[in-house]
């Protein structure tokens, strides 16, 4: 362990919570989150994988969540998930929680970049952990292949490659100083949404159709067949998914408290999680924790 964090303080150059700036002109930017499989309880697997593309919204950074022309979500397993027997159970929380603000097309546009942006990164992952490399033998790699390794998630054993999105919606790896040049310019501009299907009501929620809008839970409170307001900010009828594990460990504990190894109840910020047992802060994964928040070890790669 010591020789593991004093490797560690040579790679990072500095230590910061800072939130992500996109830079002048870019108006997406976000992290390509990868999985090493070294982690423990949901976050431990045979092999490395990436978990998602989530652009730096609210108080993580500085990017606009810019919804998709299709909020649908995901009816099939994409290539880079099809490991994961609860694929689309993961997928719809992924596309709920982050791809409706990625300035994508639709759900298979998004899944589309998410694989094809991941697959070379997981590759160089794979083969440093064939070569039995520990966490910092694979970020080691990654970062000797040139990729822009902005931060690690430490407790979970996570590589978070920066990464930002051009006026074109697609999405590139980027360091943080190449995103004005990479992605600058006018944001990217989804076609425009089609028309709703005709609803019964409009104050409603009817299964395969758009809701009334809302802001938040209580705006869908009291309506026909509605159970909360959704990431795409209309009132549905399907309840809030719990993100599944990509393994066959159990990735949940009761459903009211944080149990160390298991994830904790959904949240959409920190408050609620006050008052459950265990639970700390809501993660950025959307689940509550019992770990207070993780120090970012934050690199300037050259």
């Amino acid at each position: 362990m010591v020789g593991r964090v004093a490797l560690l303080s040579l790679l990072v150059a500095s230590v910061s919570c800072d939130t992500m700036d996109c830079g002048s002109g870019v108006s997406l930017c976000g992290v390509l989150t990868l999985q090493t499989g070294l982690g423990s309880g949901v976050y431990h697997s045979k092999t490395a994988q990436v978990h998602g593309l989530w652009p730096e919204v609210g108080h993580y950074g500085t990017s606009k969540c810019m919804k998709p022309a299709d909020d649908a979500n995901p009816t099939k397993v994409y290539s880079c998930y099809s490991d994961d027997s609860n694929a689309l159970q993961f997928e719809t929380h992924e596309w709920t929680k982050h791809g409706c603000c990625a300035g994508v097309e639709n759900v298979d546009d998004y899944f589309g970049q998410v694989c094809n942006l991941s697959e070379a990164p997981v590759r160089v992952l794979e083969k440093a952990k064939e070569a039995n490399a520990d966490f910092t033998g694979m970020v080691q790699a990654l970062k000797k292949q040139g990729y822009p390794v902005w931060s690690l998630d430490q407790e979970n054993d996570q590589v978070l490659l920066s990464a930002c999105a051009g006026n074109d919606g697609r999405w590139v790896l980027a360091q943080l100083s190449d995103m004005p040049s990479k992605c600058g310019g006018s944001s990217p501009s989804p076609a425009p949404s089609p028309s709703p299907a005709p609803s019964p009501s409009s104050r409603a929620c009817i299964p395969g159709k758009r809701g009334p809008a809302c802001a938040g839970n209580a705006d869908c409170t009291g309506l026909g067949g509605c159970v909360r307001c959704a990431h795409s900010g209309y009132c549905t009828d399907q309840p809030l998914l719990r993100e599944t594990s990509r393994t066959n460990i159990s990735s949940s504990s009761s459903a009211g408290s944080c149990t160390p190894g298991k994830r904790g109840p959904a949240c959409g910020g920190d408050a609620d999680c006050t008052g459950l047992g265990g639970c700390v802060r809501c993660a950025h994964s959307g689940y509550c924790t019992d770990q207070s928040f993780p120090i970012v070890q934050t690199f300037n790669v050259v």
